[in-house]
This record gives C-alpha cells, sequence and structure tokens, in this order.
C-alpha cells in the first residue's frame, strides 16, 4: 500500500506531466510556421522524460526517491524555462503577422485611392487623411508593439503627386514602411525605426498593393542600416543598389 508521502509525490507528477504536456501542445501545432521541428521535438521530449522520472519517484520512493524527485524537478524548470522562449518567440512573430496585415491595408487604400484620382498618389502632407476613407478601421493605422502613435507608418515622399504610370515596378516600388514619426509621416528610408521592429526586418507596403517583411543588415558598428537587405525602389523609375534577398 502506498504511503501518503508516495501518493503526493505521484499527485504532484501526474499535474506537472499535465500542466507542461499542455503547454507544448500548441507549440507543436504552430511549428510550421517558423519553428524549428528538432526543437519542438525536444520540447515535447522534455516534460515526458521529466514526468517519467517523476512517475517512478512517486511510485516507487525509496532510498534514492528524493534525490529522482530533485531530478525531475529540474527537467520540469528546464522545459518550461524553453517553452517560455519559444513562446515569446510566437508572441514577436504575431505582432509582425498583424502589423504585416495592417500594411497591406493600407497598401490596397493607396490602390483605391490612385484609382479614384486618376492614377495619381496622393499629395505627401495628408495622405493618412486622404486614404483614411479607405480603411475599414483606423486601427490599420497602428503597430501592435509601438503604443501612443496614430500612424506607425510613413509614406514615400517620392510618390508626392507621381502618376501610377512613372512606375517601372509597382510592385517593387516602397509607398509606406514603418517609422516612428507619427500621423501625416512623410520621406525615405532615413525615417525607418532605428531598431527593426519584427525581428530583425520591417514591412513594406508597394505600389500594386502588396506587402512583404523584409530583413535589415546590422552594421559592423553595432546600428542597423536604414535600409532593407532586398532590393526596392525608393525613387520613382530609379532602381536602388541593394544586397541579395532576403526570405520572408
Amino acid at each position: 500500500m502506498q504511503s501518503p508521502a508516495r501518493r503526493l509525490l505521484f499527485a504532484t507528477a501526474c499535474l506537472f506531466g499535465l500542466m507542461l504536456w499542455a503547454s507544448v501542445a500548441p507549440v507543436g501545432m504552430r511549428a510550421r510556421n517558423g519553428h524549428d521541428w528538432t526543437a519542438v521535438f525536444l520540447l515535447c521530449l522534455l516534460p515526458g522524460v521529466a514526468a517519467v522520472y517523476l512517475f517512478v519517484s512517486g511510485w516507487r520512493l525509496g532510498r534514492r526517491g528524493p534525490e529522482r524527485f530533485v531530478v525531475g524537478l529540474l527537467f520540469l524548470l528546464a522545459a518550461a524555462w524553453l517553452i517560455g522562449a519559444v513562446r515569446q518567440d510566437e508572441a514577436a512573430h504575431a505582432a509582425r503577422v498583424q502589423s504585416l496585415r495592417n500594411v497591406k491595408n493600407i497598401a490596397l487604400a493607396f490602390q483605391m485611392y490612385v484609382a479614384d484620382n486618376d492614377d495619381i498618389f496622393p499629395p505627401a502632407g495628408d495622405w493618412c487623411d486622404r486614404i483614411e476613407e479607405y480603411v475599414k478601421n483606423r486601427d490599420v493605422f497602428r503597430s501592435p508593439i509601438v503604443r501612443g502613435l496614430d500612424c506607425a507608418f510613413a509614406y514615400n515622399a517620392a510618390l508626392d503627386g507621381a502618376s501610377l504610370a512613372q512606375l517601372d515596378h509597382p510592385a517593387d516600388t516602397v509607398v509606406i514602411f514603418e517609422s516612428d514619426q507619427g500621423w501625416n509621416a512623410v520621406g525615405g528610408r532615413g525615417l525607418l525605426p532605428d531598431e527593426p521592429r519584427h525581428l530583425g526586418g520591417d514591412n513594406y507596403g508597394f505600389a500594386d498593393g502588396s506587402a512583404r517583411w523584409l530583413n535589415r543588415k546590422k552594421l559592423p558598428d553595432g546600428t542597423w542600416a536604414k535600409e532593407p537587405e532586398v532590393e526596392v525602389r525608393w525613387e520613382v523609375g530609379v532602381k536602388e543598389a541593394a544586397g541579395p534577398r532576403a526570405e520572408g
């Protein structure tokens, strides 16, 4: 017959095991969104090993039972730390996706404005006000990770009053990009945040209505370049030199 101590340890093992498996399951389900399958496998394996350790120590509490129990708890703590790290990365990934969705909506609003105004892009001074009627919700101007800004994006000044016909490659011409300058901000790449907002990169909207996350390069002095690594166009009809295309 089991002693109260054994029953307590066994119940604790079951509880910790179930809690950790419940935490790991969503991580495994979302592995295809960029997580390494090896890391996910280890995250699933570690709680399992810990649970087995606790089961054994709780069921057969003997001379070395407490030591086994301590080892099991250490496994659990390590697993909890790893799961927390993965979930933090998932939160950053979710913010990037939400921001990209906002940029996509704004880029489409630009397209609708251009279609209604003889293929002419809006003037720079009040672009937010002019395209606001084309977005369903003003929240698309905001960023999920930057608080206090009515608009977390800037308009490419080169398109101020430009015609769509002037663009040789609309799919590569930047219309909107992330910035900390607020409502109706307008300018060039210099308005990018000092540090990338999303996992080493930023979101950009293009003249064809598309939106992409583009990586940024870190300079030798530790600062970030004020331009994406991929080849894009900031000027009307002028192709900018840039590095190799990054995975988005």
